[in-house]
Protein backbone atom coordinates (compact mmCIF):
# COMPACT_ATOMS: atom_id res chain seq x y z
CA UNK A 1 0.00 0.00 0.00
CA UNK A 2 1.51 3.40 -1.25
CA UNK A 3 1.31 6.33 1.40
CA UNK A 4 0.63 9.46 -0.24
CA UNK A 5 2.17 12.37 1.88
CA UNK A 6 0.26 15.61 1.39
CA UNK A 7 2.62 18.65 0.03
CA UNK A 8 2.40 21.64 1.92
CA UNK A 9 0.97 24.54 -0.31
CA UNK A 10 2.61 27.79 -0.47
CA UNK A 11 0.10 29.23 0.91
CA UNK A 12 0.13 26.61 4.19
CA UNK A 13 4.00 27.58 4.45
CA UNK A 14 3.65 31.26 4.70
CA UNK A 15 1.19 30.43 7.62
CA UNK A 16 3.21 27.83 9.36
CA UNK A 17 6.43 30.61 9.00
CA UNK A 18 3.76 33.37 10.43
CA UNK A 19 2.71 31.28 13.54
CA UNK A 20 6.57 30.53 14.48
CA UNK A 21 7.04 33.94 14.01
CA UNK A 22 4.40 34.91 16.57
CA UNK A 23 5.37 32.20 18.92
CA UNK A 24 9.60 33.11 18.85
CA UNK A 25 8.04 36.67 18.75
CA UNK A 26 5.54 36.24 22.07
CA UNK A 27 8.94 34.24 23.88
CA UNK A 28 11.21 37.21 23.15
CA UNK A 29 9.25 39.70 24.48
CA UNK A 30 8.78 37.15 27.49
CA UNK A 31 12.21 36.68 28.14
CA UNK A 32 13.07 40.36 27.50
CA UNK A 33 10.25 42.07 30.18
CA UNK A 34 12.08 39.24 32.44
CA UNK A 35 15.55 40.06 32.03
CA UNK A 36 15.34 43.58 30.82
CA UNK A 37 17.03 45.88 33.86
CA UNK A 38 14.94 48.69 35.29
CA UNK A 39 15.99 52.33 34.91
CA UNK A 40 15.45 54.76 37.78
CA UNK A 41 17.12 58.37 37.74
CA UNK A 42 16.64 57.96 41.66
CA UNK A 43 16.98 55.00 43.82
CA UNK A 44 16.14 55.89 47.65
CA UNK A 45 17.20 52.94 50.25
CA UNK A 46 16.23 53.54 54.26
CA UNK A 47 14.00 52.48 56.32
CA UNK A 48 10.23 52.87 57.21
CA UNK A 49 9.90 56.68 57.12
CA UNK A 50 11.32 55.45 52.92
CA UNK A 51 9.02 52.71 52.33
CA UNK A 52 5.91 52.17 54.75
CA UNK A 53 2.59 52.79 53.31
CA UNK A 54 0.54 56.10 54.43
CA UNK A 55 -2.57 56.38 55.18
CA UNK A 56 -4.19 59.19 53.37
CA UNK A 57 -0.83 59.77 51.33
CA UNK A 58 2.21 58.31 49.96
CA UNK A 59 5.66 58.01 51.15
CA UNK A 60 8.07 61.14 49.93
CA UNK A 61 9.91 59.08 47.65
CA UNK A 62 6.98 58.64 45.50
CA UNK A 63 6.08 62.24 45.91
CA UNK A 64 9.40 63.30 44.54
CA UNK A 65 8.51 61.29 41.95
CA UNK A 66 5.72 63.38 40.82
CA UNK A 67 7.41 66.72 41.83
CA UNK A 68 10.33 65.63 40.15
CA UNK A 69 9.08 64.46 37.11
CA UNK A 70 12.12 61.47 37.18
CA UNK A 71 11.54 58.22 37.78
CA UNK A 72 12.15 56.96 41.57
CA UNK A 73 12.17 54.27 43.15
CA UNK A 74 11.19 53.68 46.77
CA UNK A 75 13.92 51.19 48.06
CA UNK A 76 12.65 51.48 51.76
CA UNK A 77 11.94 48.67 54.00
CA UNK A 78 11.13 49.32 57.41
CA UNK A 79 12.68 47.98 60.50
CA UNK A 80 15.80 47.96 59.01
CA UNK A 81 18.89 49.49 60.01
CA UNK A 82 22.21 50.47 58.61
CA UNK A 83 24.12 48.48 60.84
CA UNK A 84 24.53 44.72 60.10
CA UNK A 85 22.38 44.17 63.80
CA UNK A 86 22.67 41.04 65.38
CA UNK A 87 19.63 38.55 64.50
CA UNK A 88 18.96 38.02 68.12
CA UNK A 89 17.95 41.81 68.74
CA UNK A 90 14.72 41.14 67.10
CA UNK A 91 12.69 38.47 65.63
CA UNK A 92 14.40 37.29 63.19
CA UNK A 93 17.89 36.96 61.64
CA UNK A 94 16.08 38.94 58.21
CA UNK A 95 17.26 42.28 59.24
CA UNK A 96 20.91 41.31 58.97
CA UNK A 97 20.60 40.61 55.46
CA UNK A 98 18.18 43.83 54.45
CA UNK A 99 20.25 45.95 56.16
CA UNK A 100 21.81 48.88 54.01
CA UNK A 101 25.42 47.34 54.55
CA UNK A 102 24.37 44.12 53.00
CA UNK A 103 22.11 45.86 50.08
CA UNK A 104 25.61 47.96 49.47
CA UNK A 105 27.27 44.95 48.72
CA UNK A 106 24.36 43.14 47.08
CA UNK A 107 24.57 46.17 44.49
CA UNK A 108 28.23 46.32 43.94
CA UNK A 109 28.15 42.59 43.44
CA UNK A 110 24.55 42.30 41.96
CA UNK A 111 23.81 38.88 44.41
CA UNK A 112 20.94 39.53 45.69
CA UNK A 113 20.58 36.08 46.51
CA UNK A 114 20.81 35.98 50.36
CA UNK A 115 18.42 38.74 50.15
CA UNK A 116 15.82 36.53 48.30
CA UNK A 117 16.76 33.80 50.40
CA UNK A 118 15.88 35.41 53.95
CA UNK A 119 13.18 36.63 52.33
CA UNK A 120 11.29 32.90 51.44
CA UNK A 121 12.94 32.23 55.01
CA UNK A 122 10.74 35.14 56.95
CA UNK A 123 7.72 34.17 54.87
CA UNK A 124 7.76 30.67 55.74
CA UNK A 125 7.75 32.23 59.22
CA UNK A 126 5.46 34.45 58.81
CA UNK A 127 3.35 33.42 62.24
CA UNK A 128 6.50 34.47 64.44
CA UNK A 129 7.76 36.88 62.33
CA UNK A 130 6.65 39.98 61.23
CA UNK A 131 9.63 41.52 59.94
CA UNK A 132 9.00 41.21 56.13
CA UNK A 133 6.25 43.88 55.69
CA UNK A 134 3.97 42.80 52.75
CA UNK A 135 5.56 45.33 50.47
CA UNK A 136 9.23 43.67 50.95
CA UNK A 137 8.77 41.22 48.46
CA UNK A 138 8.07 43.22 45.04
CA UNK A 139 10.20 46.07 46.83
CA UNK A 140 13.72 43.70 47.00
CA UNK A 141 12.52 42.42 43.38
CA UNK A 142 12.76 46.04 41.89
CA UNK A 143 15.76 46.94 43.39
CA UNK A 144 17.49 42.96 42.53
CA UNK A 145 16.39 44.24 39.11
CA UNK A 146 17.98 47.55 38.68
CA UNK A 147 20.47 48.58 36.41
CA UNK A 148 22.51 50.79 39.31
CA UNK A 149 24.88 51.57 36.38
CA UNK A 150 22.48 53.96 35.01
CA UNK A 151 21.30 55.37 38.37
CA UNK A 152 22.27 58.79 38.22
CA UNK A 153 21.43 59.75 42.18
CA UNK A 154 21.17 56.95 45.42
CA UNK A 155 19.34 58.77 48.12
CA UNK A 156 20.42 56.80 51.65
CA UNK A 157 18.03 57.64 54.91
CA UNK A 158 18.92 55.38 57.64
CA UNK A 159 19.78 55.86 61.73
CA UNK A 160 16.50 55.76 63.66
CA UNK A 161 16.75 52.41 63.97
CA UNK A 162 20.08 52.14 64.64
CA UNK A 163 19.45 54.61 67.71
CA UNK A 164 16.46 53.02 68.54
CA UNK A 165 17.95 49.49 68.82
CA UNK A 166 20.90 51.19 71.07
CA UNK A 167 23.64 50.25 68.23
CA UNK A 168 27.03 51.37 68.58
CA UNK A 169 27.83 55.31 67.08
CA UNK A 170 31.01 54.29 66.35
CA UNK A 171 34.02 52.27 66.88
CA UNK A 172 37.18 53.83 67.60
CA UNK A 173 39.29 50.72 67.10
CA UNK A 174 38.07 49.61 64.04
CA UNK A 175 36.44 52.23 61.78
CA UNK A 176 34.76 49.79 59.80
CA UNK A 177 32.86 47.74 62.23
CA UNK A 178 29.71 46.85 60.77
CA UNK A 179 28.09 46.53 63.68
CA UNK A 180 28.02 49.97 64.48
CA UNK A 181 26.46 53.01 62.71
CA UNK A 182 29.61 54.56 61.71
CA UNK A 183 31.32 51.75 60.53
CA UNK A 184 28.52 50.01 58.33
CA UNK A 185 27.91 53.43 56.57
CA UNK A 186 31.91 53.35 56.10
CA UNK A 187 31.46 50.48 54.57
CA UNK A 188 28.75 51.10 52.53
CA UNK A 189 30.00 54.36 50.95
CA UNK A 190 33.72 52.57 50.13
CA UNK A 191 31.05 49.26 48.23
CA UNK A 192 29.13 51.67 46.61
CA UNK A 193 32.08 54.34 45.33
CA UNK A 194 34.55 51.52 44.50
CA UNK A 195 31.60 49.89 41.68
CA UNK A 196 30.65 52.69 40.59
CA UNK A 197 32.55 56.00 41.11
CA UNK A 198 30.54 58.07 39.25
CA UNK A 199 27.42 57.38 41.08
CA UNK A 200 26.37 60.48 42.79
CA UNK A 201 25.16 59.56 46.14
CA UNK A 202 22.83 61.93 48.83
CA UNK A 203 22.32 60.88 52.74
CA UNK A 204 19.83 62.19 54.26
CA UNK A 205 20.16 62.30 58.35
CA UNK A 206 17.43 60.72 59.96
CA UNK A 207 14.09 63.18 61.42
CA UNK A 208 13.27 63.81 65.21
CA UNK A 209 11.56 61.02 67.21
CA UNK A 210 9.94 60.21 70.82
CA UNK A 211 9.33 56.64 71.73
CA UNK A 212 8.27 55.13 75.62
CA UNK A 213 4.89 55.83 77.10
CA UNK A 214 3.03 59.15 76.18
CA UNK A 215 6.62 59.65 74.01
CA UNK A 216 8.14 60.83 77.07
CA UNK A 217 12.00 59.54 75.79
CA UNK A 218 12.60 62.01 73.50
CA UNK A 219 15.67 61.40 70.91
CA UNK A 220 17.46 64.65 72.10
CA UNK A 221 17.74 63.36 75.87
CA UNK A 222 17.70 59.81 76.20
CA UNK A 223 19.82 56.77 74.72
CA UNK A 224 19.49 53.24 74.21
CA UNK A 225 21.83 50.31 74.75
CA UNK A 226 25.19 50.99 73.43
CA UNK A 227 24.13 53.69 71.56
CA UNK A 228 24.07 57.69 71.73
CA UNK A 229 21.52 60.74 71.31
CA UNK A 230 20.49 60.82 67.71
CA UNK A 231 21.92 63.62 66.95
CA UNK A 232 25.33 61.69 67.56
CA UNK A 233 24.29 59.94 65.01
CA UNK A 234 23.37 62.97 62.99
CA UNK A 235 26.86 64.55 63.45
CA UNK A 236 28.64 61.33 62.81
CA UNK A 237 27.03 60.85 59.35
CA UNK A 238 27.91 64.64 58.50
CA UNK A 239 31.75 63.80 59.18
CA UNK A 240 31.71 60.53 56.70
CA UNK A 241 29.75 62.22 54.52
CA UNK A 242 32.65 64.94 53.98
CA UNK A 243 34.99 62.07 54.32
CA UNK A 244 33.65 60.41 51.44
CA UNK A 245 32.54 63.59 49.53
CA UNK A 246 29.05 62.85 48.94
CA UNK A 247 26.23 65.20 50.10
CA UNK A 248 24.61 65.09 53.23
CA UNK A 249 21.16 66.75 54.30
CA UNK A 250 20.43 67.64 57.94
CA UNK A 251 16.80 66.48 58.06
CA UNK A 252 17.25 66.33 61.69
CA UNK A 253 17.47 70.10 61.95
CA UNK A 254 16.16 71.49 58.42
CA UNK A 255 12.71 69.05 57.11
CA UNK A 256 10.64 71.56 59.77
CA UNK A 257 9.26 68.64 62.03
CA UNK A 258 10.24 68.60 65.29
CA UNK A 259 9.30 67.86 68.82
CA UNK A 260 6.90 71.03 68.79
CA UNK A 261 4.88 70.30 66.14
CA UNK A 262 5.07 66.53 65.91
CA UNK A 263 1.04 66.02 66.61
CA UNK A 264 0.67 67.73 63.23
CA UNK A 265 3.38 66.28 61.30
CA UNK A 266 3.58 62.63 62.59
CA UNK A 267 1.68 59.63 63.28
CA UNK A 268 3.13 58.24 66.46
CA UNK A 269 6.07 61.01 66.84
CA UNK A 270 8.42 58.40 64.98
CA UNK A 271 6.34 58.21 61.25
CA UNK A 272 5.69 60.95 59.69
CA UNK A 273 1.88 60.96 58.57
CA UNK A 274 0.34 62.31 54.84
CA UNK A 275 1.16 65.69 55.90
CA UNK A 276 4.74 64.90 57.13
CA UNK A 277 5.54 62.79 54.36
CA UNK A 278 4.37 66.25 51.91
CA UNK A 279 6.79 68.32 54.09
CA UNK A 280 9.46 66.03 53.58
CA UNK A 281 9.12 65.79 50.02
CA UNK A 282 9.24 69.28 50.03
CA UNK A 283 12.72 69.23 51.94
CA UNK A 284 13.81 66.69 49.11
CA UNK A 285 12.20 68.36 46.04
CA UNK A 286 14.00 71.89 46.59
CA UNK A 287 17.03 70.36 47.25
CA UNK A 288 17.51 68.59 44.47
CA UNK A 289 15.66 71.20 42.13
CA UNK A 290 18.31 73.51 42.91
CA UNK A 291 21.28 70.89 42.79
CA UNK A 292 20.34 68.70 40.03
Amino acid sequence: MRIRMKIPTKKHMVMCAIAVLIVAGLLLVTFWKKDKPLVYDIVVLGDSIVGNPVDGGAPWPELLEKKLGVPVLNGGLGGTSMSLRSEYMWSSMANTEWSMVKLAEAIAYDDWKSQKATMAYAQSYSEVNNQALDYFEETMERLSNVDFSQVKLLVIEHGSNDYNAGIAVDNPDNKYDVSTFGGALRKTLTLLQEKYPDMRILIVSPIYCALGENNTKKCYDTKYGNGGFLQEYVSLEKEIAAEFDVEWLDAYHESGIWEENASEYMMDNLHPNAKGQELLSDYLAEYLHDNL
